[in-house]
């Protein structure tokens, strides 16, 4: 998300290309540090920041993504017209120390 650590780290020169609660089959937890997105069979609306990056920057992502047990996973949002990348934690539940973001926006907490 703009404005937190790994966006200053990674992203501060990249602007995002749309910003927008959407409807994707996801919930988001967090652990006051940073946000999850853990798969979900309902629809939950999520606050996403979209980046077009080059391939360089995502293999950078990936390497900081991949320890902290995260993919990307490919998904449809009806709003955006080309399918969109987003990392995603690989277990079905979050770790004990995370609570639901109920609203579907991280703001640092």
């Amino acid at each position: 998300m703009t404005g937190y650590s790994n966006y200053n780290v990674y992203l501060k020169e990249i602007e995002p290309s749309y910003k927008l609660f959407a409807e994707i089959p996801f919930k988001m937890f967090s652990n006051y540090l940073y946000p999850m997105l853990v798969a979900n069979k309902e629809l939950n609306s999520i606050y996403l920041e979209v980046f077009e990056i080059n391939e360089l920057k995502l293999k950078e992502l990936d390497l900081l993504e991949k320890p902290y047990e995260y993919h990307r996973e490919t998904t449809k949002v009806k709003e955006i017209p080309n399918r969109i990348e987003i990392y995603v934690y690989d277990h079905e539940t979050p770790p004990s120390t995370f609570h639901e973001i109920k609203n579907g926006k991280w703001d640092g907490k």
